[in-house]
């Protein structure tokens, strides 16, 4: 995310983007069937090794 005026401002990333930069990620979304499954193993891959 970009800093300016103390706010930060968010952008759109792809996922996979998302999952190989971030520090940690958190997912808050109603589970039903079509999210029950959103993060995986192939996503747990992708992340850094110091991600959360």
């Amino acid at each position: 995310m970009k800093r300016q005026n103390d706010y930060i401002t968010p952008h759109i990333v792809q996922w996979r983007n998302c999952y190989k930069n971030s520090d940690f990620v958190c997912v808050m979304v109603p589970l039903s069937k079509h999210t029950e499954k959103l993060i995986g193993r192939r996503e747990f891959s992708l992340m850094k090794n110091s991600g959360i």
